[in-house]
C-alpha cells in the first residue's frame, strides 16, 4: 500500500508539469476501494495535490467507500483532517440475501450503520449506490430498498441494473439452473418504478442511472458526460484533453516500477472526428440535457444528416424527444438506450 501511494504521489508530481495550472473543479477518489488507504497515505496524497495543483475553485472532493471500511474513527479523521466533502458509498442492497448473492463483504446491518456514522461525523453530501435486477429480488424487495434508502436523506442516488458478465459465478449459476435469470420485463419494471418513485420524492432523473435531489448533481461524473477534460491518476486510470485519451497500464507492479524509474506508464490515443462524434452522442444521450443539434452542426457538420435522419424512427415512437434544438431520450427510450445510441453511431 505504501509503495502504491508513493507511485501515485510521483505521478501527480510528474503530471503537474502539464496540468498544474489547470482550474481543478473536482477530485474523485474511486475506481477501486480508496477507503482502504490509511489516513496517513491519504493525507500524503492531499499534501501533494495542494502543493502541485490549483485547487482554489475545487468544489467537490469525493471518496468512494465500502460500508465496512467506514468506522467511526476513520470517518471522523476524514471529516476533520481532509477536504473530502462527499462520500460515494456502495450499499448495493439493504437485504442480506442479496448482498451474499453478490458476494459483498458487508452485511445489511453494516450498511445501515455506516450511513448513520457518516451522518454523525458531519458528512452531508452522499451518493449511495443500489442495484436492481438481482435474481430473486422482485419488485417488492426493490421498493423496500428504495424506501429504506430515503430514510437516510441522501442527496444523490445511483441505481444500476445488475450485469451478468461471462466467466463469473453468476453466469455459471444461471447456465446450470442454480438461479433463474431476471427477465428484461422485470428489470424494466424496476427501472420505471424507480423513475416514478424517486421523481415523486423530489429527485431529478438527470442521467440514466443517476438521481439528484434539488439539483445536487455529481459535479465530477457530470464532467464525463459533458466530455470535459480530466486527469486520471493511478493504475488503469484514463485522462482526456478534449481530443486525446491517455490510459495508464493496468498492472499494479508495472505501474509502480515505471513511476519509481520516473516514467508515466501511459499510452495515447488520438480520437478521430468520427470517434468524437460517437462519444458526444453516447455521453449526451445518457443525460437529461441530451445533445444539441447546433453543436453537431458546428463541430460535426459531416455527420449532421446522418444524425437527423437517424433520429426520425425514434422520434416517431416517442423514444427520443426534440425540444428547442435539443434531443434527449424519453424514459421509455432510456430502456433502449444502448440500441438507440448504437444506431446513431457513425461506423
Amino acid at each position: 500500500m505504501d509503495r502504491m501511494a508513493d507511485a501515485i504521489v510521483r505521478e501527480l508530481q510528474l503530471r503537474a508539469d502539464g496540468f498544474g495550472d489547470s482550474d481543478i473543479q473536482s477530485i474523485y477518489f474511486g475506481g477501486g476501494t480508496p477507503s482502504l488507504l490509511s489516513m496517513r497515505q491519504l493525507l500524503r496524497i492531499f499534501h501533494v495535490l495542494e502543493k502541485e495543483f490549483d485547487l482554489r475553485h475545487c468544489r467537490e472532493i469525493t471518496l468512494e467507500a465500502n460500508p465496512d471500511d467506514l468506522s467511526a474513527a476513520y470517518l471522523s479523521s476524514l471529516k476533520m483532517e481532509t477536504p473530502v466533502n462527499r462520500l460515494s458509498i456502495g450499499i448495493q442492497s439493504f437485504h442480506d440475501r442479496e448482498l451474499q448473492l453478490m458476494n459483498r463483504s458487508h452485511t445489511a446491518r453494516e450498511a445501515r450503520e455506516s450511513l448513520h456514522r457518516a451522518s454523525a461525523a458531519g458528512f452531508r453530501h452522499f451518493n449511495i449506490d443500489l442495484i436492481f435486477g438481482i435474481p430473486g429480488q422482485g419488485l417488492g424487495a426493490w421498493q423496500k430498498n428504495l424506501e429504506e434508502l430515503l430514510s437516510f436523506q441522501p442527496d444523490h442516488i445511483s441505481c444500476y441494473a445488475l450485469t451478468i458478465e461471462e466467466k463469473t459465478a453468476f453466469r455459471r449459476w444461471i447456465d446450470t439452473g442454480k438461479i433463474a435469470p431476471v427477465s428484461e420485463e422485470e428489470s424494466a419494471e424496476a427501472f420505471l418504478y424507480t423513475h416514478d418513485f424517486l421523481g415523486s420524492k423530489g429527485f431529478e432523473h438527470y442521467e440514466i442511472s443517476n438521481y439528484a435531489y434539488k439539483g445536487q448533481y455529481a459535479l465530477h461524473n457530470s464532467s464525463y458526460w459533458k466530455r470535459s477534460p480530466y486527469l486520471g491518476i493511478g493504475p488503469s486510470a484514463h485522462s482526456f484533453d478534449g481530443h486525446r485519451r491517455h490510459f495508464n497500464v493496468s498492472n499494479n507492479m508495472k505501474y509502480m516500477k515505471a513511476l519509481e524509474e520516473g516514467r508515466i506508464p501511459a499510452e495515447t490515443e488520438v480520437l478521430e472526428k468520427r470517434d468524437e462524434y460517437n462519444e458526444y452522442i453516447m455521453t449526451g444521450l445518457r443525460t437529461k440535457w441530451g445533445v444539441h443539434i447546433s453543436y453537431i452542426s458546428e463541430h460535426f457538420p459531416e455527420y449532421l444528416n446522418h444524425f437527423l435522419s437517424g433520429i426520425i424512427p425514434f422520434k416517431d415512437r416517442a423514444l427520443i424527444i426534440e425540444e428547442k434544438g435539443y434531443c434527449r431520450l424519453s424514459v421509455q427510450g432510456m430502456l433502449l438506450s444502448d440500441h438507440i445510441i448504437s444506431e446513431l453511431f457513425v461506423l
